[in-house]
């Protein structure tokens, strides 16, 4: 898996906005630049582990809020990981899974049409 910098940035800005935060004053409380701030949430810098502790602090997230849904995996682990997350269950719960999915997909749909209109 590898992480996806320019989500990361747009989080860390969204949580900064949350906050009611300027670039400047993230950078005061997680002891960086103005400058740097800048970098990583238009991900021309790509953070190490101290960093981000340092702005999961700032921001008063924790690490995990910060990396949601910047993890990417290949098509092949994705089925791999639903498959196992299938496995064991009864008739029952394969069919609430599935009606699930399918609601999800086309909620999923209706807002890809609706971000890219």
């Amino acid at each position: 898996m590898k992480i996806d910098y320019r989500l990361l940035g747009r989080r860390v800005a969204e949580f900064r906005r949350r906050h009611r935060l300027t670039q400047a004053q993230l950078a005061e409380k997680a002891g960086v630049t103005t400058q740097f701030i800048s970098q990583i949430e238009t991900a021309k810098y790509r953070p190490g582990l101290q960093t981000l502790v340092d702005l999961a602090m700032a921001l008063e997230v924790s690490i995990d809020e910060l990396l949601i849904g910047n993890q990417y995996e290949d098509h092949q682990t994705v089925e791999k990981i639903i498959q196992e997350a299938v496995a064991g269950c009864n008739r029952y719960e394969k069919t609430v899974l599935y009606e699930t999915m399918a609601a999800l997909k086309t909620i999923l749909k209706n807002n890809s049409q609706i971000k890219e209109g």
